[in-house]
């Protein structure tokens, strides 16, 4: 019920890097003890989509160690893509890629349910970039309508 209550906090944008953000400053300390985010744009998307990572989702010891004295930390990082647009706005690919990385400095491995809703907010926070999106388009739509209107009535 506490994942419910923060998503419901998380708004829409068209802007993956806010969002996203957004998704893992809500995942403090509900999920894990750190959270970032990556997104991948341009060239640099086209270079993950070249090499994407095989550890997607899988626990891994991180290389720096723990924090304050604390145990080497473990983290996860999932890898979002952008939801595809609707056939007639197709631009035949991804929009970006967000890597969302989970860390814990218990030592400890990730449980297996963890894992499981970080990907869940993961999804989540690319549908609202989604909507963010449409909800663009759509105020662009109706700001051309209105336009056409005042032109067609002049």
């Amino acid at each position: 019920m506490l994942l419910h209550a923060a998503l419901y906090r998380l708004r829409s944008s068209p802007d993956p890097k806010v969002v996203f953000t957004g998704a893992a400053d809500l995942m403090i300390p509900l999920l894990c003890d750190e959270a970032s985010v990556e997104v991948y744009l341009g060239d640099r998307l086209a270079r993950w989509q070249d090499n994407p990572p095989a550890t997607d989702g899988i626990p891994a010891p991180r290389a720096s160690g723990g924090r304050d004295g604390h145990p080497a930390a473990m983290s996860v990082t999932v890898h979002t893509s952008s939801l595809p647009a609707e056939p007639d706005g197709w631009t035949g690919g991804l929009d970006y890629v967000a890597a969302l990385t989970c860390r814990w400095y218990s030592g400890e491995e990730p449980t297996a349910s963890a894992v499981a809703l970080i990907k869940i907010v993961a999804r989540y926070a690319a549908a609202m970039v989604h909507q963010g999106q449409q909800a663009e388009l759509i105020q662009a739509q109706d700001l051309r309508i209105q336009r056409l209107e005042r032109d067609r009535q002049a």
